[in-house]
């Protein structure tokens, strides 16, 4: 990191501790919670702790209060690594990625996730990881080629629909540069909105059979193909939309 970029992230860290004093005392518990637990040498045994915490709770609530149906769940693959991929309109839902599957997910998220006050160690904790911040940052391209190459898991790589279009070929294009350099399958998913759930409502997921690209692949196809894969995916999500609106209508009518 350069100095300026230090700086930057100094500065940064600053405003949120001025802006949520009580957010930021815990962040620095936390990280000094975590140090000591690194120390000791226990500190992936409780992230992985953590990490079941997490998926013994979202099974909760699949069988209680939040009910999903989905649709596809055999296309994840049950031990080789493979990225999962999809479309999502807020920072939450890319968590729906760990309710497809019982594998452990390696969840890349957008940076700013973790200059969020009190997010940061829980986001570490579950074992999720910064993308890129420009070209020069090869850290989370390591951490990426040891999960899917090393550790043979599977790692979750989800935009964030802003309205950009270009923005998401984009992201959805270096999506596609991991699968083919790895390589590895891409399995795309898509999910009802969570802005409109409402409580005691299923969350309809549909996951699409896994996608191979070739190794070999040129630039200008894998933007080609991108283009195409982020029109597939946001016709799954509008297709998933359309159903849960006509399910909630339907009693209404009747």
């Amino acid at each position: 990191m350069s100095e300026e970029s230090a700086s930057d992230a100094a500065q940064a860290e600053k405003k949120e501790e001025k802006s949520n004093p009580l957010l930021g005392m815990l962040d620095k518990t936390f990280e000094s919670v975590r140090k000591f637990l690194a120390d000791q040498k226990l500190l992936k045994f409780t992230d992985e702790l953590t990490y079941m915490f997490m998926r013994k709770g979202i099974d909760m609530l699949k069988s209680t209060f939040i009910p999903m149906q989905i649709d596809g769940i055999e296309n994840v693959p049950d031990f080789k690594p493979a990225i999962i991929c999809s479309i999502v309109e807020q920072p939450v839902e890319l968590f729906l990625a760990a309710a497809i599957t019982p594998r452990k997910v390696h969840f890349m998220v957008p940076p700013k996730m973790f200059e969020m006050p009190g997010l940061k160690p829980l986001l570490e904790a579950i074992g999720a990881y910064k993308s890129t911040t420009s070209q020069d940052d090869m850290e989370p391209v390591q951490r990426t080629m040891e999960f899917l190459n090393e550790n043979k898991d599977l790692v979750a790589m989800i935009p964030i629909d802003n309205g950009d279009r270009e923005k998401l070929d984009k992201s959805i294009s270096a999506i596609l540069k991991f699968a083919a350099g790895i390589p590895c399958p891409l399995v795309p998913f898509a999910s009802t909105s969570l802005k409109k759930y409402k409580l005691g409502k299923a969350i309809k997921i549909k996951i699409a059979e896994p996608i191979d690209v070739n190794p070999k692949i040129k630039r200008d196809q894998r933007h080609e193909m991108a283009s195409q894969l982020v029109d597939t995916l946001l016709a799954m999500k509008a297709e998933l939309e359309t159903k849960d609106d006509e399910s909630t209508q339907a009693p209404q009518q009747a």
